[in-house]
């Protein structure tokens, strides 16, 4: 559906609810955190009222959110006057990335295409996914794109990385699974402990104004450069065992750098000069670090949560959908010899998470995100 036919329906659906008619919004989930409620209590949801969007580690769990992204950029923040701060981890910094870019949702578009055409022969090594992520890369930010998110965007990228030290340093796959013991145990007594270990290192846009900080300190900040920015994008998507460390990036102390995801998995940052926090998001659960997936009880503070407008696939949609669950990691071994049932899959996937971009873009143009939103803090509830 082209964003012309995509406008048309929604103002017909909006024209429809003004005469009485009652809309269900049942494929996305919405939950706001009390400042942010306010701010849509008292004027309603305003594109220009978002002052940042959090982009999360996961995988390919970020393909059930294509239409909801493209709608946002394809549509929505093209009226924005203001730069907006982009956070991301993982995945979240390399679609943060293409967010940046000067076309935002035809780069978003490209770098989905390049990220479904990964294919391996056999189980592959980590130099084998890193080869691939680096092809993947190349297809989407070009040196155009790089001077472009450095200098003229209107987003502000920042994009974290752990700087691993130790024998979680190592490359060596038997010297990396042993770092993991201690830093379980570590990350169980605090996040703050597991620092030690992975140490928190935001790359960031010198051009923004904004102080992203996360309750679990301390951190490093590394100015992003056009002879950095690829090295960040790489280092926040290197999962451990899956992919190589990425060393020598230019202006960050040296070390060995990985998943953003270890020290920030779905980040939850404070921003020190206020406004909503936009979180397309792929569940209804906020994790604070790789290592708190299996913590039920590790969620993130109340004050964190108090900017954060979050929007993810409802339980209905995610029923709906082939196998009943999103993409993930776990569908390379699932469909191992098996690129085109994988890629019928996650393609459906991309097709039918249309409808949460439709939806959305109906409750933010009709002054209705206020009557579906959830209390932020009962995420995970």
């Amino acid at each position: 559906m082209t964003d012309s036919l995509l406008c048309a329906k929604i103002d017909a659906k909006i024209e429809n609810n003004a005469h009485g008619s009652v809309t269900m919004f049942s494929n996305i989930s919405v939950y706001a955190g009390k400042r942010a409620r306010r701010i849509i209590l008292e004027r309603g949801l305003r594109e220009d009222d978002i002052a940042g969007l959090i982009g999360a580690s996961g995988g390919p769990k970020f393909l059930v959110l294509a239409g909801l992204d493209r709608y946002i950029f394809s549509n929505w923040f093209k009226k924005r006057r203001e730069p907006l701060d982009i956070l991301g981890s993982s995945i979240g910094a390399w679609r943060g990335a293409a967010f940046a870019c000067e076309d935002p949702a035809a780069k978003h578009e490209l770098f989905v295409n390049a990220y479904l055409s990964q294919h391996y022969d056999k189980k592959p090594s980590a130099a084998d996914v890193t080869a691939e992520s680096i092809r993947i890369m190349d297809m989407y930010i070009q040196a155009p794109d790089v001077d472009y998110i450095l200098n003229r965007s209107k987003m502000r990228l920042h994009i974290i990385s752990a700087r691993c030290s130790g024998l979680s340093a190592s490359d060596n796959n038997a010297l990396l699974t042993a770092s993991f013991a201690p830093a379980v145990l570590l990350n169980l007594a605090s996040r703050n402990a597991l620092l030690g270990i992975f140490g928190r290192t935001m790359f960031y846009d010198t051009r923004s104004s904004s102080n992203f900080r996360s309750i679990a300190a301390p951190q490093s900040r590394v100015a992003l450069t056009a002879e950095n920015i690829r090295g960040a994008i790489l280092s926040s998507g290197s999962i451990p065992l899956v992919m190589e460390g990425i060393s020598s990036i230019p202006g960050a102390p040296e070390g060995t750098y990985r998943d953003g995801g270890l020290t920030d998995y779905h980040p939850v940052p404070v921003r020190e000069h206020g406004g909503i926090l936009l979180y397309p998001h792929f569940t209804e659960r906020i994790v604070p670090g790789w290592l708190d997936k299996g913590l039920p009880w590790r969620k993130p503070s109340r004050d964190s949560l108090a900017d954060i407008l979050l929007i993810a696939p409802s339980k209905k949609f995610i029923q709906s959908l082939p196998y009943g669950k999103i993409p993930d990691r776990t569908d390379f071994k699932k469909f191992e010899g098996n690129d085109s049932e994988r890629l019928r899959y996650w393609n459906e996937v991309i097709k039918k998470s249309s409808v949460m971009g439709e939806e959305f873009m109906e409750a933010a143009a009709g002054n209705r995100i206020k009557e579906i939103m959830m209390d932020a803090e009962t995420l995970g509830n």
